[in-house]
């Protein structure tokens, strides 16, 4: 562990922007009880996951933050794809 430091990542399912908001609440509906079941859930801790089920603006947020802290990493330090 390095003090001040922290990074994770994620695995999310997006959709199309202006998708119905009823259209939205069911696939993450869906979702949130395919990640939490038993088998699911397993299968993730044995590989050293831990299943987080968000709502969709909970989930957004993460990204949001993600990119705005990793882009100003990118743009302090000069990172360029070469």
């Amino acid at each position: 562990m390095v003090p001040g430091f922290e990074a994770m990542n994620w695995i999310g399912f997006v959709g199309p922007a202006g998708m119905p908001r009823e259209v939205l609440a069911r696939l993450n509906e869906h979702m949130v009880r395919a990640i939490r079941s038993p088998e699911i859930s397993k299968a993730m801790d044995d590989r050293g996951a831990t299943v987080v089920a968000s709502t969709p603006e909970e989930f957004s947020a993460i990204v949001a933050a993600d990119l705005a802290r990793w882009s100003k990493v990118i743009k302090e330090s000069g990172i360029t794809i070469q």
